[in-house]
């Protein structure tokens, strides 16, 4: 269960901090923002669904959950130099334990039942790309970070509790590490050029099934037409985003 969400320069927000409980109800006035938040798991639910791995962030389109134009269309004030930055905080179904691959099966790195997720996408070449994602788990934090004096490349990173856990070269793969798959997951060079850093998908997996608890139950708020046309009949249901009452 999601127990808290942060976001940056998404739509009309450009901060949002909300807490959630198992039963959460958004209330306020037309063009608040409620819907907004809405919109904003389910482009996260079919950027995670799409099969374009290269796609930071699935937008919509009129098969997917919700369609929401393009980055400048979501961006505060539609200021592309704007990053769109988010934090989520989850609790897990079951608790998660990560195993010292370079030492014996029953030596445990890390365990617990909560999770968290950073990531900042900005506009670079007219196209959203991911410059940071970061899991924290049991108040170790796991970074893949843009380098500043090579924006191309990544390094991969970990700070915390442990001071002691270090990510280690495989020796002969000394290469540059790309950018994040989608905007949430490390690319496959990180278990590659890594000899400890195979947990990392652990972390992926949580994260995207997360993303598959996430339901549309809908309909979502659509803007007002000029009219409306009735046949006389009675409809199945009340459709998709509500076209179909009468």
């Amino acid at each position: 269960m999601i127990k808290d969400i942060r976001i940056n320069n998404f739509k009309s927000w450009q901060e949002l901090g909300l807490k959630l409980s198992p039963i959460t109800g958004l209330f306020g006035p037309n063009s608040s923002g409620k819907s907004s938040l809405l919109q904003f798991l389910l482009m996260l639910k079919q950027t995670k669904e799409t099969m374009d791995r290269s796609l930071a962030l699935d937008f919509g389109s009129l098969k997917t959950y919700t369609n929401l134009g393009t980055f400048r269309d979501v961006i505060y004030s539609h200021d592309i130099e704007k990053a769109l930055q988010w934090d989520i905080h989850w609790e897990l179904v079951d608790e998660l334990e990560i195993i010292d691959p370079l030492a014996d099966r029953k030596s445990v790195l890390f365990k617990g039942g909560e999770l968290s997720f950073s990531s900042s996408i900005a506009l670079k070449n007219q196209q959203p790309t991911s410059e940071f994602i970061e899991y924290t788990f049991n108040d170790q934090k796991f970074s893949l970070k843009k380098r500043k004096s090579k924006p191309s490349s990544f390094s991969l990173k970990t700070e915390g509790n442990d001071d002691q856990f270090r990510f280690i070269r495989n020796q002969g793969r000394a290469w540059d590490i790309p950018g994040p798959i989608k905007s949430y997951a490390f690319p496959d060079q990180a278990n590659t050029y890594f000899q400890n850093a195979g947990f990392l998908g652990d972390l992926v997996f949580s994260y995207e099934a997360l993303m598959d608890r996430i339901f549309y139950l809908g309909p979502l708020r659509d803007y007002p037409k000029r009219e409306y046309i009735w046949s006389g009949s009675s409809p199945w249901d009340v459709g998709p985003r509500g076209e179909r009452v009468v």
